[in-house]
């Protein structure tokens, strides 16, 4: 997928989801140099949280795009809350060099459900977090969840002002195997750079 433009037009959405591009049961896709904006749910989300081997999505590379205005307090719906780029299931996911902007409740990247696996959040420039979502999240939702061999780095976060400013910059709420974090630049977080 190369260059889509993708408007969601939040204010007539009434469907389960809302997300501009998923990618679901997939391996070896590239998204790069695609705008996403204005959707309910995340700009991109790949894979889902359900916990069969099945969903999980191997070889993803998301570069380059330019991912803002994703969420609002003002809509209502069952799954209306914001990701910038969600990644519910996957192995060998490159995230590097894209720009999010303007989410509102969950995550700029959001790393979360049942398994990640060699994921390398790379290079992006995050900024303009609300509601409660942190400019990266690495947070698999219960006790058997794990992510092995993550690597957050050469990222530019600012303004991160999630729920009233507890939100951090980096939150890792989910453990494993070798999970990096290095050479990140954390300006203008109300609450800490990384938790």
């Amino acid at each position: 997928v190369q260059g889509v433009k993708v408007n969601g037009n939040q204010t007539a959405w009434t469907g389960w989801q809302g997300c501009g591009i998923n990618i679901f049961r997939s391996s070896y896709i590239t998204i790069r140099d695609c705008e996403i904006f204005n959707t309910a749910n995340s700009g991109i989300v790949v894979g889902q949280t359900e916990n069969h081997e099945e969903y999980l999505n191997n070889n993803i590379l998301i570069d380059n795009c330019y991912v803002h205005d994703i969420g609002s307090p003002n809509i209502t719906a069952f799954y209306a809350y914001g990701n910038g780029i969600a990644v519910c299931r996957g192995k060998d996911v490159v995230i590097r060099n894209n720009r999010i902007d303007n989410v509102y409740d969950i995550g700029g990247i959001n790393l979360e459900g049942l398994f990640q696996e060699n994921v390398q959040i790379i290079g992006n420039s995050i900024t303009n977090m609300t509601g409660k979502a942190p400019a990266i999240k690495l947070y698999a939702g219960g006790i058997d969840d794990y992510a092995d061999y993550v690597t957050i780095r050469d990222n530019i976060i600012s303004n991160v002002y999630g729920n009233n400013g507890t939100e951090p910059a980096i939150f890792i709420r989910s453990g494993g195997k070798l999970l990096t974090v290095e050479n990140n630049k954390i300006y203008d977080s109300l609450s800490n750079g990384i938790y």
